[in-house]
This record gives C-alpha cells, structure tokens and sequence, in this order.
C-alpha cells in the first residue's frame, strides 16, 4: 500500500525500509507513483472514503446522544458501537473510541484500536508519526479534522480527545467529543457534544486521511 516495494515481501524488511514505513514522508517518486496505483486498486475494493470534512460531518451526526443509564460508559448506537469496534465491548471511557470510529469510519484512517483508546498513546503516535498519524502540532497550528488532545487539572497527562472543527484563533478550537459534557464534566461527562475549546489543551494529533 506504501509503495514501498515491488512485490510480495518474503524476507525481513531492510533498515531503510522500516524507515520509510515509520515515516512515509520519506519516500521517493518511485515508491508514491507505486502506492498511488495501489491505492486506486484497494479504493476499488473499499467504500468510499472522505478526508477531514467528511469526518467532522459524521460525527456531528451524534451530537447531543447520551449514555443509558448516565454514568455507565454504555448507551445505544454510537456509544456502544465505538467502544466494541475499538476494543470488542463496551464500558470504558470512550472519548478515545468516539474520534477513532470516526476517523475510521468517514475518514479510512487506520490506527491501532489498543492505542487510539488511551490518549497518552494517541500523543507517542502522533510525535513518532506511526499507527495513523502523520505528526504532532501546535494548538496555534491546528486544522480541521486533527484530535485535539486535553489535559485538565487532577488528571493525568493527556485524558481527553476531540475533534477539531474549526480553529478560532487566540488558542481556540471549536471541536466535536465524545464522553463530556457541556460546562460540567470535561471528561467522562456521558454525551456528545460540540464547544469551543480553551483550557487545557496541550495539542494536536494529525491523522493520516486517505
């Protein structure tokens, strides 16, 4: 899919190889021309696939749904959907597998489900610039589509993701998240919900939209 080689890998990968798997920036004419054919076979075979906008516009499909019963981690459609798709069940704090089935889903990004559950791991992704993510940014630097990583006071680094909708400027963002709450809980607040965004933001995570 990469472009990386010409065939069938049998043998182990070379160290320039595994370089240019962990960061496909680096690759040269030949391997993107070789990767954009592949890309155009395996489109043939998958659904259709957006960028950013498209992400945004699913996922604003299920702003205001809310967990049943409050509290439980649970809830119908969405809620449950996100969670069983990322780990196989449901019932953990589910910000993490909100904005992945997302991106996912309407979007066609590809990232480690055991990774994208826990913030702290979405951040090492997007700085290694492996499972999904093309880099780590700058809150001033953020753009439409990015996850947008918090961390507020009492917890530990980084406990929440959202989306970015949009970037205001001065340090805000306007995103959509999954598991908050409007002016109450930031983080296991129970719903899905879209607001400007201030404090605590630490930055962004840049997925890699085909």
């Amino acid at each position: 899919m990469l472009g990386v080689g010409t065939d069938k890998q049998d043998d182990l990968l070379s160290q320039q190889e595994q370089e240019v798997i962990r960061d496909p920036d680096k690759r040269n004419e030949t391997q993107l021309e070789r990767a954009a054919e592949r890309r155009k076979l395996l489109d043939d075979l998958l659904e259709p696939r957006g960028g950013a906008q498209a992400v945004i516009k699913y996922a604003l499909r299920f702003e205001g749904r809310t967990e049943s019963p409050a509290g439980s981690n649970r809830g119908p459609g969405i809620i449950d959907d996100c969670q069983k798709w990322a780990l196989g069940y449901a019932g953990f704090f589910w910000c993490g597998a909100f904005v992945g089935y997302c991106a996912h889903k309407a979007g066609g990004c590809v990232f480690s489900k055991r990774n994208i559950v826990y913030t702290p791991a979405i951040v090492a992704d997007a700085k290694a610039r492996r499972n999904g993510f093309s880099g780590w940014y700058s809150v001033s630097k953020a753009q439409p589509g990015d996850l947008a990583l918090f961390n507020w006071p009492g917890g530990e680094f980084v406990d929440h993701v959202e989306i970015v909708i949009r970037n205001l400027g001065g340090g805000r963002l306007e995103c959509i998240g999954g598991n908050t709450s409007e002016g109450q809980l930031n983080n296991n607040g129970g719903g899905i919900y879209r607001q400007v965004r201030q404090s605590g933001l630490a930055g962004v995570a840049r997925p890699r939209y085909r």
